[in-house]
């Protein structure tokens, strides 16, 4: 078979435990007989199902627990910051997948994924219920900081290298992703099609976990940011966005180590950032139509909240809202004594 056969039918197959897969990218060398066509090459895979699966019943939200300090760091730069897979608290973050996978993934590589993965984690609002003492106690400074309400708009035709994610764990069935990759080795094995792991495979893994993390019913949203280990900016041109980060930003976390993080714009309605021409193309697009509308719906102070000034805060967020160009409700936690 050719190299487009193969891959049609790869795809028909595949579509069989991922529904919605298609390929994104094919790029082969032909070989010294130039009437000859290449039976395989480096073929990446879309990851747009991913957003389409999410959102397919309409907007989502989910509840971000943090410090009252950086809940204020957010509302004063007007986005959110998403820090890479090495300053997340599960240290087999993609490693917990790949490790099972029939597919062999080196540590080189799965370093190289967890630097590339850049990850904003709530608790998935489901029948209204918006907050869990658990999350409080974990995440939102031992109940005295504050859970941020997020809500996500349908609107995806346009994103690039930004995904959402229910995460699964291990008592749901996630047999499919298993199954998949063993289909994917098995094809693989016989027709000699890919020449390389598609990136697809990291952005899976970033979907699963071990059980022991369900009480956070967690929900992601990611952003897939190669940079070049050098200058420190992105590889090609929409995903050199600079709505999300054109340049990889450091700090230093409360454990003294250094992280990196790329950062979402909030609030983007229908702002106008910049134009720019697609590759070989004389089209102009917009890069704010290339990143996902997040915005803030309800900011909920802690059981604990130490807040002394209510009115004061009143006031703040209401020129916040001026300046976002939003209405938020500001409420107290129903665990409160």
């Amino acid at each position: 078979m050719t190299r487009n056969q193969k891959i049609d039918e790869y795809i028909s197959k595949a579509q069989g435990f991922i529904p919605g897969l298609r390929a994104s990218s094919i790029f082969s060398m032909f070989g010294g007989d130039e009437k000859s066509e290449p039976t395989s090459g480096k073929i990446e895979l879309s990851a747009k199902f991913l957003n389409e699966k999410v959102l397919s019943e309409g907007k989502i939200k989910f509840t971000h627990y943090t410090s009252l300090r950086n809940a204020i760091n957010i509302l004063n730069s007007g986005s959110i910051r998403l820090y890479n897979c090495f300053n997340l608290n599960d240290k087999n973050e993609i490693k917990y997948l790949l490790d099972k996978s029939p597919i062999d993934f080196s540590e080189e590589e799965i370093d190289k994924y967890k630097r590339e993965h850049f990850i904003l984690s709530g608790s998935l609002i489901q029948d209204d219920n918006e907050e869990d003492y658990n999350l409080w106690r974990l995440y939102g400074d031992n109940c005295k900081g504050v859970a941020i309400i997020f809500e996500i708009s349908e609107k995806i035709t346009n994103w690039s290298k930004v995904y959402l994610q229910k995460v699964a764990y291990e008592r749901d069935n996630k047999s499919n992703i298993y199954d998949y990759l063993k289909f994917h080795k098995e094809f693989n094995d016989k027709y000699l099609l890919f020449e390389n792991k598609p990136e697809l495979f990291a952005l899976l893994s970033t979907g699963v976990k071990n059980e022991i993390w369900s009480v956070e019913n967690e929900f992601r949203v990611i952003v897939k940011n190669p940079f070049n280990e050098y200058s420190l900016e992105s590889n090609d041109c929409v995903d050199c966005n600079t709505n999300i980060s054109k340049t990889l930003k450091h700090e230093y976390n409360f454990n003294g180590k250094l992280v990196s993080y790329v950062e979402l714009p909030l609030h983007i309605n229908d702002r106008k950032s910049e134009l720019i021409n697609l590759p070989l193309s004389s089209k102009q697009v917009d890069l704010i139509d290339y990143v996902p509308n997040l915005e803030i719906k309800k900011i909920i102070l802690g059981p604990n909240s130490h807040l002394e000034d209510y009115s004061n805060f009143i006031d703040y967020i209401t020129w916040v809202q001026s300046r976002l160009k939003c209405k938020l409700k500001v409420g107290m936690s129903k665990f409160q004594d």
